[in-house]
């Protein structure tokens, strides 16, 4: 069922973690469904981007070992999501389109790029460095 859906080449893929299991079980099952995705989307020849919901910081360190182009979240961040969209329906409207393919991305980017390392700064600097940095490139 997986190749099938696979052979569809969709734009992205959400694996969320099954809450009805132990956290570590069931960061376990998801940890033996990417590996199988991966291995299909080899198989077929397509790169499937894939958003991983994990309960344990250990665990999504190793889901982005594994595949270093996948993006793993906690599973509170999917339940604090969930919480907004239950008391402000409006908030899906925002959520949908930051979350599709076409909406904003979010990107981790090194702080030297920021500060020199070893050099302390406070967060105001870091955010006025980094605002100036997107103005010059034309993303502010």
């Amino acid at each position: 069922m997986l190749e099938k859906l696979c052979s569809e080449k969709p734009s992205g893929i959400l694996l969320l973690s099954d809450s009805r299991l132990d956290p570590e079980e069931a960061d376990a099952r998801s940890l033996m469904l990417q590996l199988l995705l991966t291995d299909i989307s080899r198989k077929i020849g397509a790169d499937i981007p894939l958003t991983i919901e994990m309960n344990s910081i250990h665990n999504q360190k190793l889901s982005q070992m594994m595949r270093g182009t996948d993006f793993v979240v906690s599973s509170r961040i999917t339940a604090r999501m969930m919480t907004h969209i239950s008391e402000q329906r409006e908030i899906k409207d925002i959520l949908n389109s930051l979350l599709s393919d076409g909406g904003a991305g979010i990107y981790m980017k090194s702080d030297s790029r920021y500060v020199q390392p070893g050099k302390t700064a406070t967060f105001h600097t870091l955010q006025a460095t980094a605002a100036a940095m997107a103005r010059d490139r034309g993303r502010l």
